[in-house]
């Protein structure tokens, strides 16, 4: 969760705070405080389920990211066993091409000593019988070193391939992080999304209370003030909240459809200008009775 978001729910309680703390004082100043509890909440079930599958798909990903972790750990350690592996088996190579190379230079010593025209039948027969010894040698060792370096070529093909799957492994692994951080973030705009429906489900719950405490106040004009204008704070935090979700569901389309987020201007009001709150206040108010007196106009 980013830091402007984290500042932005620490402002969504604090609101929340303010809004009970200003309850208990219109409660404590009031003999009768009618708690509506039927008061039927915005409809956030849809918003719970999402939240409850993204939660449970976060879960899923972080096993399967887990599953792939110790797959890439499995991995390296066979690569290391591998690795170790042909470097001993080079090693025994490289020795038999030098056991190889003496071999090979001694037969040629031996037959160039046959070749002398003074030796007897027995020195002969003795370096014949070298001769046939140094080549059984050279047999036997040319034969260990053509099934060393078979094995040898096995075992590169292998590490290879096991290389394949561990570039495999890492492209998965980031895969899942990606999906994963974009996840996160949805889930991020859906407990937002909720934050704020629990508080503007909260508002009006307060709205039909400060109904009640009109009627039980209608005689007491400066209570009646302050309860209209408790009344105004919660409509201008309901229409803020309200906004804020529309905005969230655009970035979450955008979001979704990998495109820009793109913002409408805003057009700049009366309520945009600094000062003058009193003006502010009564023009809100003016609009208010404004709209109420066409509906009763409309009913009559």
């Amino acid at each position: 969760m980013t830091l402007m978001k984290k500042i932005y729910f620490s402002f969504l309680i604090f609101l929340s705070f303010l809004i009970i703390g200003l309850s208990l004082y219109y409660g404590l100043n009031t003999n009768k405080v009618v708690t509506n509890k039927n008061t039927s909440p915005l409809n956030n079930v849809e918003n719970q389920e999402t939240l409850s599958l993204l939660e449970k798909r976060l879960k899923d990903l972080e096993a399967e990211n887990q599953q792939k972790i110790n797959e890439a750990e499995q991995i390296n350690t066979q690569d290391k066993l591998l690795s170790e592996e042909i470097r001993l088996k080079m090693g025994q190579l490289r020795d038999y091409m030098v056991q190889l190379g003496y071999l090979q230079k001694a037969i040629q010593t031996q037959e160039e000593e046959l070749k002398k025209e003074l030796l007897s039948v027995d020195e002969k027969k003795i370096l014949e019988q070298k001769m046939k010894d140094l080549k059984s040698q050279h047999a036997d060792i040319q034969t260990k070193k053509d099934q060393l370096n078979q094995a040898t070529l096995t075992l590169i093909e292998e590490r290879k391939a096991l290389h394949q799957k561990k570039t495999e492994n890492e492209t998965t692994i980031k895969e899942q992080k990606k999906v994963f951080t974009q996840v996160t973030q949805l889930k991020d705009f859906e407990e937002e999304i909720n934050l704020l429906t629990e508080a503007m489900n909260y508002n009006e719950a307060e709205k039909k209370q400060i109904q009640s405490l009109l009627i039980q106040n209608e005689n007491n004009d400066e209570e009646i003030k302050k309860l209209k204008k408790y009344q105004l704070f919660l409509d201008q935090q309901l229409l803020s909240f309200d906004q804020r979700i529309k905005k969230i569901e655009r970035e979450m389309k955008a979001f979704k459809e990998n495109t820009p987020l793109e913002e409408k201007k805003k057009k700049k009001t009366f309520q945009d200008v600094y000062g003058m709150e009193e003006e502010k206040e009564q023009l809100v108010v003016f609009h208010q009775n404004r709209t109420s007196w066409k509906v009763q106009k409309l009913k009559k």
